[in-house]
């Protein structure tokens, strides 16, 4: 079944008081007769932080099963990548796919500075994305995982195709 997609309709900022707004007109299109594993969740560029991600992931803890959210483009800070492992935890708890690029996160080369983290990221497979999918593979294999994972994320939640990307 291709995924149902949901945005934020009016592009409104979003925060701890709007979140669950989203959250419950998710649960309305899953009233609706959609099946929960086929909705993707774009809240790109809508103004998230730190904060206000982990209140998503919270919020969505009482709705299992959404395929993919997409917190692309925000203004989520990160100070450390134990920031990003938590909110991973947290988020893909409740999604299949979750997508963090082009946010206020650490650099990815930074991140083999960070054993235990790595691990932890790297423990949630081609379910996390963390980076660009339109960057061109540099031939560093950690770097190059992360690209991978954006264009896994951009094809399993919107159906992009990319050519020769493996």
């Amino acid at each position: 079944m291709k995924p149902i997609m949901y945005t934020n309709p009016q592009e409104r900022l979003l925060d701890e008081k709007t979140l669950p707004v989203v959250v419950q007109e998710l649960k309305q299109r899953a009233t609706l007769g959609l099946a929960s594993d086929s909705i993707v969740c774009d809240l790109s560029s809508s103004g998230l932080t730190l904060d206000a991600a982990f209140h998503l992931a919270e919020l969505l803890q009482a709705r299992t099963g959404l395929f993919a959210l997409d917190l692309s483009l925000n203004r989520i800070k990160a100070d450390s990548w134990g920031d990003v492992c938590r909110l991973a935890r947290r988020s893909l708890d409740a999604v299949e796919y979750l997508d963090l690029s082009l946010n206020y996160l650490p650099p990815l080369q930074s991140l083999k500075e960070d054993k235990v983290a790595e691990k932890i990221l790297k423990g949630f497979r081609d379910r996390l994305s963390l980076g660009s999918d339109c960057n061109s593979f540099c031939g560093d294999p950690d770097v190059d995982h992360w690209t991978r994972n954006a264009r896994r994320f951009k094809q399993e939640a919107y159906g992009f195709e990319y050519d020769g990307w493996s």
